[in-house]
């Protein structure tokens, strides 16, 4: 949805756009909109209309938001707790580890064709951000237990699709106009020839793949910022769902734990994913308490950068006692840092695209969301040779090594925010 429609986005909490000269990706983001200059769409004044979703309640709005991340939820618990189960299976039916894995891999892999429609301002967008991260909580429960792995997933995920239907409504701009122009003339044929224009025409495969696949790919080929960033968190990505299968190695085959105690580590996780949530949900007032400049966008980088270095810290840390002649504590102790440190690096990265790239947020979010996805397919795919090759200790070093050569970009981001958000790209910003 274009963000610079919505009424919102003139709220005082929200920096002002900067005026450009259009460009051909700003003048291609604005086309599914341009309906709304057309005699009809004037006629009946869509942009205050209490159809539209940007001028839905705040109430209704987070009623949706907290529904679509309890799906989230539930989408990735059913992916994560696969997990749980893929050692057994794959001894019940004769087949390879890595065969099983492609159920987990395939899976993520799906998560690259989707979309997402924002009704958020930017004051809240950053708390609904973090709540709708709360898929991430989910590889914490991936407990080893055959009826959370079979029945479990229908038991959640049945009862939360039923309810999504009643709580979760239509959201697409020109379907929603097209309703309520029929309303409105209440007439189907009348309707259809006011709106008898090509921005409502069925979507081609042509133009499926020129504007969900074109564009985003164009950026991230053109903007030195979104390729940084979607390198990094596609990084985390694959790391978060790599532990899925490295930790069983580590704790079930190398130090023999049964396969429900040695799922407890992720509790470990767990408890960093619920700390680096309040610590981005209070970090407004931490930053006011320390008296640190605001800069708009840049500021979703300061969590990032606690982040940049807590994860390599935990996964060195991990590397280094996790040998099964060691006590098992210090090694779980490590996967807190760990969990701290992907979800400081993850949300406020997708944060801070958002707020860089308003007007073409839903394309440089895509563009993300393609690779972040071939990343969560690849690496637990060579998580068990890796780690049973190198060992857990040099396959974990590896990791660490790897987040640590791009531990610097928050760091050089927040410094030359200007200079960096100035450089070339077709792609309009947003400047604080």
């Amino acid at each position: 949805m274009d963000h610079s429609k919505a009424p919102e986005a003139s709220s005082p909490t929200a920096p002002t756009a900067v005026t450009e000269s259009p460009t051909s990706l700003q003048l291609e983001a604005e086309k599914p909109n341009s309906s709304s200059r057309n005699d009809v769409a004037e006629r009946f004044d869509w942009a205050s209309d209490p159809s539209n979703p940007v001028n839905f309640s705040m109430t209704r709005k987070w009623a949706i938001c907290i529904m679509k991340s309890w799906l989230t939820l539930c989408v990735s618990f059913a992916s994560s707790v696969y997990s749980a189960a893929i050692f057994v299976t794959a001894e019940t039916f004769y087949v390879s580890d890595v065969v099983m894995i492609l159920g987990v891999s395939l899976y993520v892999l799906g998560y690259a064709f989707g979309i997402a429609v924002d009704i958020l301002n930017p004051a809240t967008r950053r708390l609904s951000t973090i709540l709708f991260l709360g898929n991430v909580l989910s590889s914490g429960l991936s407990l080893r237990n055959r009826i959370l792995v079979g029945d479990g997933r229908h038991i959640v995920t049945g009862p939360s699709l039923v309810l999504a239907y009643f709580v979760i409504p239509e959201t697409y701009q020109p379907v929603l106009q097209k309703r309520n122009v029929r309303k409105r003339l209440n007439s189907k044929e009348a309707a259809d020839k006011e709106l008898a224009n090509p921005q409502h025409q069925r979507l081609t495969f042509r133009d499926f793949m020129s504007k969900y696949m074109k564009t985003p790919m164009h950026m991230l080929v053109v903007e030195p910022i979104l390729a940084i960033l979607t390198v990094y968190l596609s990084l985390v990505y694959g790391i978060l769902y790599l532990t899925l299968e490295a930790f069983p190695i580590s704790f079930q085959v190398e130090r023999r734990w049964s396969a429900g105690v040695a799922s407890l580590p992720f509790l470990g996780l767990l408890a960093g994913f619920v700390i680096a949530c309040l610590l981005l949900v209070y970090s407004p007032p931490i930053m006011q308490l320390l008296r640190i400049q605001k800069r708009g966008p840049e500021d979703q980088l300061i969590p990032m950068m606690l982040g940049a270095i807590l994860l390599p810290v935990g996964l060195f840390w991990f590397s280094g006692t996790s040998s099964p002649h060691l006590n098992a504590a210090p090694q779980i102790i490590s996967t807190v840092p760990i969990g701290i440190g992907i979800l400081l690096i993850f949300a406020p990265g997708l944060g801070y695209i958002i707020e860089t790239y308003l007007l073409l947020a839903n394309a440089a979010l895509s563009a993300n969301s393609f690779l972040r996805s071939l990343f969560g397919f690849a690496f637990p795919l060579f998580a068990p040779a890796m780690y049973r090759n190198l060992g857990t200790p040099w396959a974990t070093r590896l990791l660490g090594f790897l987040t640590v050569a791009l531990m610097p970009f928050p760091f050089l981001f927040r410094l030359r925010h200007e200079g960096a958000r100035e450089q070339p790209g077709d792609a309009p910003r947003r400047k604080p």
